[in-house]
């Protein structure tokens, strides 16, 4: 009977020992679970602080940029109507075309998309 007993303590303590040690088992995990989420958490905010450098960077160059005098405002406005144009003289005179050279048809088209109203 005391051998019975001794080898039911001596199982007992062998359980305990596993349990033990599957405790520290779960307790590193867990410790190194919060370690990476941690330098997750570190990565994420400097990327997020980055981020918003740029963007207050792109920020104050659009400021910058925004500082156009009349006179630059007006000449690219200019600029883009004269591209529209362009755009419509070359189609309508595409469909005449053939009756035109290379050279001629450049030559025409933007004497026609320069007369002034």
């Amino acid at each position: 009977m005391e051998i019975a007993f001794r080898q039911e303590q001596e199982a007992f303590v062998r359980v305990h020992q596993q349990s033990q040690k599957s405790v520290k088992d779960i307790i590193a995990s867990a410790a190194l679970a919060a370690e990476q989420e941690a330098v997750a958490a570190a990565a994420e905010a400097k990327a997020r602080a980055d981020t918003a450098a740029a963007k207050a960077a792109r920020k104050k160059e659009r400021a910058n940029r925004k500082a156009m005098t009349p006179q630059d405002k007006e000449a690219l406005k200019e600029k883009r109507l004269l591209k529209l144009i362009g755009a419509v003289v070359v189609k309508c005179m595409s469909k005449h075309s053939k009756s035109f050279d290379r050279d001629s048809f450049k030559k025409y088209a933007k004497e026609v998309r320069l007369v002034q109203f």
